[in-house]
C-alpha cells in the first residue's frame, strides 16, 4: 500500500453548541481538500465539565502521501490525538524529515512572535488600567 493511513481525533471546544458542531464540519471540508478521508465519526457538543462551554470531537481517518505531509496535518490540525493505521513501519529520508522539522521550527517562530506581542499588549494594557 502506498501512502500512510492515520486517524486524527480533533477536539473542538465553544459555545453554542451549534457553532462547535459546525467547526467539526469545517475541519473536515478542510482535511478532504487536502487528503483523502477514509472514514469520519462525530460527537455531540455536550456541556464542558467545569464551564459553560460545549465541547465535541471528530474522529476521522485519512490518506497522507508520506511522512512529511503527516507532520505537516499533525501541526496544521493540532488533533488531541494521532494514530498510524497503515503501514506497520515508516521509512524517511534526511530530506523529509529535515523539511518536517523545518516546518515545525518555523510555526514554533511564528508563535514564539505571537506570544511576545500578546505579553507586551498585556502589560500595556495593564499599565494603561493603572493610571
Amino acid at each position: 500500500m502506498e501512502g500512510i493511513v492515520t486517524r486524527f481525533i480533533i477536539e473542538v471546544m465553544g459555545k453554542p453548541p451549534q457553532i462547535v458542531e459546525q467547526t467539526l464540519k469545517e475541519v473536515s471540508k478542510t482535511i478532504s481538500k487536502r487528503f483523502k478521508i477514509i472514514h469520519e465519526e462525530y460527537s455531540k457538543a455536550e456541556p464542558a465539565e467545569g464551564s459553560d462551554l460545549f465541547s465535541a470531537f471528530i474522529e476521522v481517518e485519512f490518506k497522507v502521501k508520506g511522512f512529511e505531509e503527516l507532520f505537516l496535518a499533525v501541526i496544521d490540525f493540532g488533533p488531541t490525538v494521532v494514530e498510524v493505521i497503515e503501514p506497520g513501519e515508516i521509512k524517511v529520508s534526511n530530506t523529509e524529515l529535515q523539511s518536517a522539522l523545518s516546518e515545525l521550527v518555523s510555526k514554533f517562530h511564528l508563535l514564539s512572535k505571537a506570544l511576545q506581542v500578546l505579553k507586551l499588549e498585556n502589560i500595556k494594557l495593564k499599565n494603561t488600567t493603572k493610571k
